[in-house]
């Protein structure tokens, strides 16, 4: 289950509705495989090797560890480059500049990046409730091209599939295929259901609420593909008739806003 051991002693006394994780000046409680030495928000975390790890084949061979954090991917890029960090992530538009700098070694690793849309349905939230209709969310599904989504994030290097089972896997189906994309179908659907044009060139509902959405976009070098991909979302939805407004918050303000239903649409997405 992914589950940390944690000491009893002091968790228990912890009231779990009102804890919202660590601040800088809290004293860190765990029992993992590294400790953290030091905590400065925005800039790093230094963890130190845990001598008394449980689990003696999976202590740490090295003594130290600093996390350092990046505001975009591409100082993250240049600090790796440059030799400022010894490991990073990097991303597809990347790839070419990392394989010609002798001092880089690139490993692929085989893995399942999950990306969706989550649509706010929640009739007491600030969304726009046009977003309760699945004959929407099916006409916004239609309009977007996985395929091409696919090759403009990874530049050729995922293979679009609909599960969460990755390619790779044993379990994979090769039945379960990605949405169809059907312009021509998502324009039907809304045309069936009174979604019609207004003057400003926006589809309305029957009761005159124009398709205007807000799409949240975390702004950390984390969410580097979904900042690439959301203006091709934008993009395609047009092409129905419907107007998104991008709009790029740090993860805090993003999960906030979802927490309390005040947010139309926001991309996310996770690696496994």
């Amino acid at each position: 289950l992914n589950m940390a051991i944690v000491p009893y002693h002091i968790w228990k006394n912890l009231n779990a509705s009102s804890y919202f994780g660590f601040s800088q000046n809290t004293t860190f409680v765990g029992g993992g495989p590294f400790l953290i030495s030091s905590y400065t928000p925005s800039q790093s975390v230094i963890l130190i090797k845990n001598p008394n790890f449980w689990d003696p084949k999976y202590t740490p061979h090295i003594d130290k560890l600093i996390l350092e954090i990046f505001t975009s991917q591409t100082s993250q890029y240049a600090a790796l480059s440059s030799g400022q960090i010894d490991a990073s992530i990097i991303t597809p538009t990347e790839l070419s500049s990392a394989q010609s700098n002798p001092n880089l070694k690139i490993f692929f690793s085989q893995t399942a990046s999950n990306y969706f849309i989550t649509f706010n349905q929640n009739p007491n939230g600030t969304g726009n409730p046009a977003l309760r209709d699945i004959h929407v969310r099916e006409a916004l599904a239609y309009a977007l091209n996985v395929s091409y989504l696919s090759k403009q994030g990874y530049l050729g290097y995922a293979t679009p599939i609909d599960a969460l089972v990755p390619v790779q896997s044993s379990f994979y189906s090769p039945y379960l295929k990605p949405w169809p994309y059907n312009l021509t179908l998502a324009n039907q659907i809304l045309n069936q259901y009174g979604y019609n044009y207004g003057p400003n060139g926006i589809r309305e509902t029957p009761s005159g609420i124009p398709l205007k959405f807000n799409l949240y976009v975390v702004s950390s070098s984390a969410y580097a593909i979904e900042q690439t991909l959301a203006p091709i979302l934008v993009y395609n939805w047009s092409k129905i008739g419907v107007q998104v407004n991008v709009q790029i918050y740090d993860q805090a303000t993003v999960l906030n806003d979802m927490k309390h239903y005040n947010y139309d649409m926001a991309i996310w997405g996770y690696t496994g």
